[in-house]
């Protein structure tokens, strides 16, 4: 099969990266200098900027990792920790020069934090923020982050916004404002300037009172605080626009809140007290990693732990929470279809056991599936029906019908002379669709 050793030793670094990226974000603060210091010379050791596919596969995983996997004691440093390796690619490994700048927006686009980092450092364009309002997708808390350059660079655009999501400049001071109590508590939201924006743009959290005692579980203070401002313990926590988490980007119960930060302190008092929570909220407990909150859910609640809550903890990179859960819903092993049905396409650690679990015959050929399915279209695969094939086969289908789908894939797909794109109904309708296009227009080929 052509390129499969290439395409397997890519993912065996791949491989490397994440586990040398886990143990940065998971190491003591006396250990980071020496951690980071191995992984800066892994990139220069597989010269990361020279293989398009592996460097892409890697930002990839920075930034997923960056959203899903932290240690919630630690979120601070993590977050500087993040900078520090992102501006290592900058000036070391030429991020600019070996991307087009729409390729690093489509990529990092999930975080804006390190948006905001590029777009600062001329990497890219405002401008591309700008035009997530002509697709319809600038969210609302994408311009409350973005606002200060948007209105720079494009202020009838900053006019339509303003409309479009019924703010004024004074709300956005006080939004400003509340996200950052600590600082900003005795200003005005015309008093709002720049620095007061930048130094709130570093924070990876909301700063309202509220969000930062949970986080750092003072039981003491989270009762006081109740009191005190005759809060409703089954109260929602404020929408934050700092937040890139999805599940922490709208508005979260207190319980939701504390499970999502390991609190466990303060998930024990609210969880006593009784208040209301939904099967959605053990997500939150899975965003978290305590395994005393899970171990309390497992035992007390009312909603049971599932297969749906089982991919979900796939996307977390926390391997021995994804096994607990295995345990208790009394599943099988993780199978490609889990992969693929979830965001995992770049858990690499699971990617690699696949790929290596046995030998994968250099003979593999394509098949033609002619049955009647997916828009009467035939469908190539691999003829062994051993779990590489297909695994290969979920790989193809991903790489020609998936927008998100990694150039290491299609570079590996694309390869194979026996993968015919003419079948009895056509051409392969991926040529046609508009989200495959959009895909290629992003990419740097």
């Amino acid at each position: 099969m052509k390129g499969l050793s290439e395409f397997k030793n890519e993912i065996l670094i791949l491989r490397n990266l994440q586990r040398k990226m886990i143990s940065v974000l998971t190491c003591e603060e006396e250990k980071k200098t020496v951690e980071i210091e191995q992984l800066f010379n892994y990139f220069d050791n597989i010269s990361i900027s020279n293989n398009f596919g592996v460097y892409e596969g890697f930002l990839i995983l920075f930034v997923k990792l960056s959203v899903t996997f932290s240690i919630p004691q630690k979120s601070e440093s993590q977050f500087q920790t993040y900078l520090v390796i992102l501006n290592e690619l900058i000036s070391k490994h030429s991020l600019k020069d070996s991307f087009h700048q729409s390729t690093l927006y489509f990529i990092f686009k999930s975080n804006k934090h390190f948006l905001l980092c590029l777009i600062k450092k001329g990497i890219i364009d405002i401008s591309l923020v700008e035009e997530e309002r002509g697709y319809g997708h600038l969210s609302k808390s994408c311009f409350l982050f973005f606002f200060p350059g948007i209105k720079a660079s494009n202020p009838i655009l900053y006019k339509q916004l303003i409309t479009k999501f019924m703010l004024t400049n004074k709300d956005i001071g006080e939004i400003y404002i509340k996200s950052n109590v600590k600082t900003l508590s005795h200003s005005s939201p015309n008093d709002i300037n720049m620095e007061n924006i930048e130094n709130l743009r570093k924070e990876a959290h909301s700063n309202e009172e509220i969000n930062v005692i949970i986080r750092d579980d003072n039981l003491d203070s989270f009762v006081d605080y109740i009191y005190k401002n005759n809060l409703d313990l089954n109260g929602k926590i404020n929408e934050s626009f700092l937040e890139n988490n999805f599940y922490l980007m709208n508005s979260t119960s207190l319980l939701e809140y504390s499970m999502a930060f390991g609190s466990i302190n303060i998930f024990r008092y609210l969880w006593m007290k009784k208040v209301y929570y939904s099967y959605y909220s053990l997500y939150f407990s899975i965003i978290g990693g305590n395994y005393e909150i899970i171990h309390i859910l497992e035992e007390e609640s009312r909603y049971k732990f599932d297969l749906e809550l089982y991919n979900h903890s796939l996307e977390y990179y926390r391997p021995e929470i994804c096994e607990y859960l295995l345990n208790l819903i009394q599943k099988k092993p993780i199978s490609i279809y889990n992969i693929f049905v979830t965001s995992v396409v770049n858990e690499w650690e699971i990617i690699y056991k696949f790929l290596n679990e046995d030998e994968i015959s250099n003979n593999v050929t394509f098949k033609q599936d002619n049955k009647s399915e997916n828009n009467e279209i035939g469908k190539p695969s691999f003829s062994n029906d051993s779990n590489q094939s297909r695994f290969l086969n979920r790989l193809t289908y991903l790489s020609l019908d998936k927008t998100l789908c990694q150039y290491l894939f299609y570079h590996f797909v694309l390869q194979q002379s026996e993968l015919n794109f003419i079948f009895k109904d056509g051409v392969y309708y991926l040529f046609f669709s508009k989200s495959f296009i959009q895909c290629l227009l992003k990419r740097s080929f």
